[in-house]
């Protein structure tokens, strides 16, 4: 052989190396099992979706795809009675970037499994959360656990913002302006979801009114929260969406980490811990840790029940 072809060989195996090959994925190393699907979840039978070969057109874009649309979150003609169905305790909020690529995104399959429970939001047309009973998924420096949420309750009573950001949101009213009151604490606006009081010449709060439905609220679901936010991006685009001052003060009042699993998703992050989880298995893990401690609070203590398994 050639010096050459020698080389051309080198460059080959270098290519084969550089392949990501599914045996060395989480979903394989992780697991240690033949099938960690079948063994650690009770997920309803997929094999009618080895039957599809053709792709449809989606009925609302039109776009061809094969089993759902992953832009109009609408499953095709041939699965949609096959697929199962999950009902989810709290409402789930997914925001994804408007750049973040919808062909590889898994939080679609929330909102094809749980429809009735899930709005997928692409930023930045994204609902203000700064007034709702909300927690926001996501690993903040004071973060709390779900049962540590459960103990201490959501933080909902008062919001600090900037004054800047209270002037952006305003469309540029002038704060000098004659809509600003001389109240108790100082320079005070009402607007329609509360008083926001000037504490300094940077800072402002919002005091949000007393919820008058509350105590029903939570003696009828028994709940700390009505519902969850995930965001699904890369951590650049996140980064982003968490300055927005729709969602921004959630990071110092309303955040919660999961406890710690480790992913079986076959796509892995590269170069990412093994507790680097996949979108939709976030939701799913947030569910399953929700569900022991509704257990546990009911005296129901006992094994999952694989309520949410279908989620994946």
């Amino acid at each position: 052989m050639s010096s050459m072809d020698d080389r051309n060989g080198k460059h080959r195996d270098n290519r084969l190396r550089r392949e990501p090959l599914i045996t060395n994925s989480s979903l394989w190393v992780n697991a240690g099992e033949t099938d960690p699907m079948g063994t650690r979840f009770k997920i309803a039978d997929t094999d009618f979706l080895d039957d599809i070969t053709e792709r449809t057109n989606c009925p609302k874009c039109h776009k061809s795809r094969k089993y759902y649309c992953y832009s109009c979150y609408e499953l095709m003609d041939d699965i949609r009675d096959r697929v199962p169905r999950v009902t989810l305790p709290v409402k789930v909020d997914v925001i994804k970037h408007v750049q973040e690529v919808d062909g590889k995104s898994t939080s679609p399959h929330v909102r094809l499994i749980a429809p009735q429970d899930t709005t997928v939001h692409t930023f930045p047309d994204i609902p203000d959360y700064r007034h709702q009973r909300v927690v926001l998924v996501f690993p903040a420096p004071n973060a709390r656990t779900l049962k540590q949420v459960f103990a201490d309750g959501v933080t909902d009573e008062e919001i600090p913002v900037t004054t800047e950001t209270k002037v952006l949101e305003l469309s540029g009213e002038n704060m000098l302006s004659e809509r600003w009151n001389v109240g108790a604490n100082g320079k005070e606006w009402n607007d329609s979801r509360g008083v926001w009081t000037v504490d300094s010449l940077h800072d402002c709060t919002l005091h949000l009114p007393p919820h008058s439905d509350k105590e029903s609220t939570l003696s009828t679901t028994g709940m700390p929260f009505d519902r969850v936010v995930f965001i699904d991006s890369t951590w650049r685009q996140t980064h982003q969406i968490l300055k927005d001052p729709r969602i921004s003060p959630l990071l110092t009042t309303s955040t919660v980490i999961l406890s710690e699993h480790e992913s079986l998703f076959w796509r892995h992050q590269r170069h990412s811990p093994r507790t680097y989880l996949s979108t939709i298995e976030a939701i799913y893990y947030f569910f399953v840790d929700l569900q022991v401690i509704l257990d546990e609070r009911d005296g129901n203590c006992g094994d999952y029940d694989h309520r949410y398994d279908n989620l994946l």
